[in-house]
């Protein structure tokens, strides 16, 4: 198994992890130059050599002597060049060597039938072959290749190609991966690797890197469906984000290792968070009758970063826990300052909603709940209740008086009786109170018309002057008429005055049997 690393070698198990990527053997470096992967400094000079020269005079590249696996696409001068430059570079070198096709025997990857098969296209002949030399009694080759050649189909496999389904694809990734772990309890491959470290000769790789490579491979695979799952993420693929996470998973490196790769590929995502939501603090705090902007800002930002984190992150993962929290937090702390400010008491109710959305914490969704309905009473109560647009005014407020909770206890010489009182104002602008006021002048007016038209009424047929009676009846009828047309009568943007009982605190009174006046009858 791996051993531990010296502290000298952390510098290039680093840069090996941050050079992990999806592209990771599509863009390998000897894939690329079409050269095998012990080529010699001398033969990489003169690929370069000719590379260049095609370049230069605008002619097709010529294939290399290690052209095997090529890519659909021919490689541009750009991909060439990050090669050749990749090439140079030990540790690199060495991370590419491990996940391309190896000859059979180290010095004669001329002559390996496996490797021809693969050059000519024929993929069948060279996995019948490695499954023929898996079996024997030194296997690491073989193995090493079937792992690298399920990573290609793996990595190279597209959501869109209708020859290819799902299971196969994961069936790509199995493979690879129990193959991988194989070759991770194989002395003899990592020999093998070890020696060809000592055939480079370069200072700058230690010759006990390989235990680099040993104990990194588990973390180096993993990290590749991690950042494909980013990918997928980015691109708001939510299903294939959390299909990358569920290989991971069923990968057989452990969930610890699983968790750690997640980690680091969500590190940036979370530093974005907590960035945008350090800087709305600040903006708030700056100008808190002005802050419910820069907290709207937050919500709208954070919220889709969020989503991201999640579809990567399992829901008990304390890391995006915590990121929930802190976030809800931020909006919290933000939106009580705002609403002491400003008693904007709508705005902060609908961030406050966002906010418990986002908390994960019961403790902290407590809180940020009994806040929104603190808030929600205080929004029912700076609006006008019978238009819900204007901001109500003490002096339009109507007061309700109830009475409840009655109790009669007989006693001598009669009953004694005992109830609660209440008063509940209902907020009122002025604008209702005026509309209110005109239909009360109106209906009042009207009843004093009819009270009187009908007494005179009344005195004229009985004093036999039926004509001036009958036009006073007509007076009477116009005006109960009148009444009823105003009484039934609705503003469509204004409630009655009579609608005073549904007003939340009195129907909530009424409901628990207090009625409307001041005391009960006896």
């Amino acid at each position: 198994m791996s051993e531990p690393v010296s502290d000298n070698l952390h510098t290039i198990e680093n840069n090996l992890l941050e050079a992990v990527e999806p592209e990771l053997v599509k863009y390998n470096t000897f894939r690329i130059i079409e050269l095998p992967i012990n080529a010699t400094a001398r033969e990489i000079d003169k690929r370069r050599q000719a590379i260049e020269m095609a370049t230069g005079a605008k002619l097709p590249i010529p294939p290399g002597p290690g052209r095997i696996y090529p890519l659909a696409d021919r490689p541009d001068a750009d991909m060439l060049d990050k090669a050749l430059q990749r090439v140079q570079s030990p540790e690199l070198r060495l991370r590419d060597e491990l996940f391309w096709f190896w000859p059979e025997a180290a010095h004669d990857g001329a002559n390996d039938e496996a490797l021809a098969a693969l050059a000519r296209g024929d993929q069948a002949a060279a996995i019948a072959l490695w499954y023929k030399h898996e079996s024997s009694s030194e296997p690491g080759v073989a193995t090493h290749n079937l792992a690298v050649y399920g990573l290609v189909q793996a990595l190279e496999w597209k959501p869109n190609d209708a020859a290819v389904v799902r299971a196969e694809h994961d069936n790509c990734w199995y493979y690879a991966h129990v193959r991988w772990r194989k070759l991770l309890d194989d002395d003899h491959f990592w020999q093998r690797i070890a020696q060809r470290i000592s055939e480079l000769d370069d200072p700058r790789l230690p010759a006990d890197a390989w235990r680099i490579l040993r104990k990194q491979l588990p973390q180096m695979l993993l990290l590749l469906n991690a950042r494909l799952a980013l990918q997928a993420s980015a691109q708001d693929n939510e299903a294939e984000a959390k299909h990358q996470v569920s290989i991971m998973v069923r990968s057989g490196f452990g969930q610890a290792l699983v968790a750690d790769c997640l980690h680091r590929v969500t590190e940036p995502l979370c530093q974005r968070v907590r960035l945008i939501a350090g800087n709305a603090e600040k903006e708030a705090d700056a100008d808190p009758p002005h802050s419910g902007a820069p907290v709207q800002r937050l919500a709208e930002q954070a919220v889709p970063l969020l989503a991201q984190i999640d579809w990567l992150l399992p829901t008990d993962d304390f890391i995006r826990n915590g990121l929930h929290d802190e976030v809800a937090k931020r909006i919290h702390g933000c939106l009580l300052t705002y609403a002491k400010a400003t008693e904007d008491w709508s705005l902060t109710a609908e961030l406050l909603e966002k906010a418990s959305s986002i908390a994960v914490s019961p403790t902290l969704q407590k809180r940020i709940r009994d806040d929104i309905k603190t808030v929600q009473d205080n929004v029912v109560s700076s609006l006008c209740f019978y238009c819900q647009k204007n901001k109500a005014e003490d002096k339009a407020a109507i007061e309700v008086k109830l009475y409840g909770e009655v109790t009669r206890t007989p006693m001598i010489g009669g009953t004694r009786i005992n109830w609660r009182n209440a008063t509940v104002k209902v907020p009122r602008c002025s604008s209702c109170k005026a509309v209110h006021d005109k239909t009360s002048h109106k209906t009042t007016a009207a009843g004093v018309i009819m009270f009187v038209s009908l007494i005179a009424c009344v005195a004229m047929l009985c004093a036999e002057r039926q004509a001036l009676g009958i036009v006073l009846g007509a007076v009477w009828l116009a005006s109960l008429v009148y009444m009823l047309v105003v009484s039934s009568r609705k503003d469509k943007t204004v409630r009655q005055q009579a609608s005073s009982k549904e007003y939340p605190p009195i129907a909530e009174l009424l409901a628990r049997g207090y009625q409307i006046g001041e005391k009960p009858t006896q």
